[in-house]
């Protein structure tokens, strides 16, 4: 299971009283009211729903999933199962051609999983980016500092 992200109460570092309000009220905006109840097309036993249940428990300390990303882990999680029953016909086959057309469409599924990833905040990169979005100084007044 990831480390849960850091909340202010158990930070060591040294902040400005200013940082800390921001951080806490970032902490508080941005938690979602539920997390997504899978799809009704998931049965219990599928394989679309194990990836579902597994990436729901997996990014619950990070609070970032909701029921609006639900449909766009719907499509996250169905790829990853194609992905993975391409792979099975890839080992299986033994004709130059078709593991060339296999291997073509996996790696084209492999982007867009990234991608959907990224976007849903399932890899480190888009983790870190959504915190430091989240934390950054609130907007300083553009004229301020015209008069130093």
């Amino acid at each position: 299971m990831p480390t849960p992200p850091k909340t202010t109460a158990n930070m060591a570092k040294h902040l400005t009283q200013q940082e800390l309000e921001v951080r806490a009220q970032a902490e508080t905006d941005f938690l979602p009211t539920r997390t997504p109840a899978p799809p009704k097309g998931f049965t219990v036993k599928s394989a679309e729903r194990r990836i579902w249940d597994r990436i729901i428990q997996d990014m619950e300390g990070y609070k970032i999933l909701d029921r609006l990303d639900t449909d766009v882990l719907e499509i996250y999680c169905r790829q990853l199962v194609r992905l993975q029953m391409l792979r099975g016909y890839l080992r299986n086959q033994r004709d130059g051609k078709s593991i060339l057309e296999l291997s073509k469409e996996i790696r084209g599924l492999e982007g867009a999983i990234l991608s959907y990833a990224t976007k849903l905040g399932l890899t480190p990169e888009s983790r870190a980016r959504l915190a430091l979005n989240a934390v950054e100084a609130p907007d300083e007044d553009p004229d301020g500092d015209m008069f130093a």
